[in-house]
Order: C-alpha cells, then structure tokens, then sequence
C-alpha cells in the first residue's frame, strides 16, 4: 500500500503550495506527512538517500544540461512532451511546480501517451516514415551526464529543492 508517482508529484506539490514543506523539501513542524493510518510521506522518503529528491534533482538537472548543450533557453522551448504512463497521469501544475519541468506557460506541456509505442507504429507502416526515423537517428547525441563537468556538485547544491526549474 503507497502512493504511485503522479500521486507523489501531487503530494510534494500540494505540500509546497499548503506551505507543508519549505521548497528545501523539509517538512515544517514534523517528521511525517499522514496519510491515511497506514500511508504516510517521511522526512526521509524526501530528502534520504533514495529520497525523492534526488529523482527530482537528476531529471531538472539532465533538463537543464540538455539545454546548454543545445545553446537554447526556457523561452526558445515550443513543447515540452511528457511521455508514458508516467508522464499521462501527473499534474502539469504540480510537475512544474516543483521543478521537475521548466518553468513554461502550462498550455506548452502536453502530455502524449505511450510515444514509444506510436513511434514504432510509425515506423512500421509507411516507408517514407522509416526512412525519416532512420535519418533522425543519424543525429542523436548521447551525452552521459556524469562527464558534465560539476555534475556531481550541480546535483547535489544546484537541484536538491523544489524550486520552480527556471532555465537560461
């Protein structure tokens, strides 16, 4: 019995907006978030070693080095596509809210579903498509954030908050 991770992303943010948790993702005046009797959100569930935090900080922080790489800024963004399950059933609000998306207007985070899966339909039927997909894969840049340089540093000073992600 727990809280699923659109769940989560609603909770934190929830707790934020209620002032529940300071943006450093303390609890004020407790060490536990009750639930219900049996589902609770702890201190250490937040800010611990697996906590949330860190799922939070390396996704905002990958964000924001992808976008240096790239030489482009928040405002230079069109979309930003939330993808899976996952990325279906979260709160854009929320999501922004505590910095796991960047700070754009909410009518450019568009949700799209299982794009794993229509992209393969995608490819599968007309040629035209597969030959764009084989072409686009051409392109891809892989960039292994652990050579970022302050990777480490940046995780752990820059993006353990939840703080809206603002971007360059």
């Amino acid at each position: 019995m727990g809280i699923c991770g659109s769940g989560i992303i609603d909770l934190l943010g929830e707790l934020l907006k209620a002032k529940e948790m300071d943006k450093n993702g303390y609890l004020v005046n407790k060490k536990v978030f009750k639930i219900t009797d049996k589902v609770q959100l702890t201190q250490n569930a937040i800010k611990g070693e697996n906590g949330l935090m860190w799922s939070k900080a390396a996704i905002s922080l990958g964000i924001k080095v992808l976008l240096e790489e790239t030489g482009i800024s928040t405002n230079d963004l069109d979309r930003v596509y939330l993808a899976g399950s996952f990325g279906s059933y979260i709160d854009k609000k929320n999501a922004r809210r505590i910095g796991l998306v960047p700070a754009v207007p909410l009518k450019r985070i568009v949700q799209v579903g299982n794009a794993a899966a229509e992209g393969a339909k995608e490819i599968l039927l007309p040629r035209e498509r597969r030959r764009l997909a084989e072409e686009s894969v051409k392109k891809v840049k892989h960039i292994n954030l652990e050579l970022v340089p302050n990777y480490g540093e940046r995780l752990m000073l820059d993006e353990q908050n939840f703080k809206k992600l603002k971007l360059p």
